[in-house]
């Protein structure tokens, strides 16, 4: 599997080490097909950052997908939200979103990284 690689901030003060560093890696690809291989959008080095928020938008910019905190668990689905009128009673499955490039936008707390954009393909 592909992945885009980022390290963040460390910063030498003397001997003191003032931001400790941490590489985050991020899947360019999700093949969500239930063998166990990029069936889930997972970024490596996320435990660093607990506070985050991860938003996913289809090539039209429209959300398909976002959590806060994420905990490495998506797996290319998006829940519908019901048309206007509808009752909202009853919980919306999940559904499976098409092949193709998605976007993705990861905040963190911390100023360091701060905010990550990339690209993710989806392959059924």
């Amino acid at each position: 599997m592909k992945r885009s690689m980022f390290t963040i901030g460390m910063a030498l003060l003397g001997q003191m080490l003032l931001a400790q560093a941490a590489t985050l890696s991020f899947p360019e690809v999700l093949s969500p097909n239930g063998d166990g291989q990029d069936d889930r959008f997972v970024i490596v080095g996320l435990s660093s950052y607990p506070e985050n928020k991860l938003t996913v938008y289809s090539r039209w910019g429209t959300e398909v997908y976002s959590a806060m905190p994420y905990r490495n668990d998506w797996d290319g689905t998006t829940v519908p939200v019901p048309a206007k009128g509808k009752s909202k009673r009853l919980p919306l499955a999940p559904e499976p979103l098409p092949s193709g490039t998605y976007q993705f936008v990861l905040e963190t707390a911390q100023a360091d990284p701060g905010v990550i954009k990339g690209f993710l393909t989806i392959i059924r």
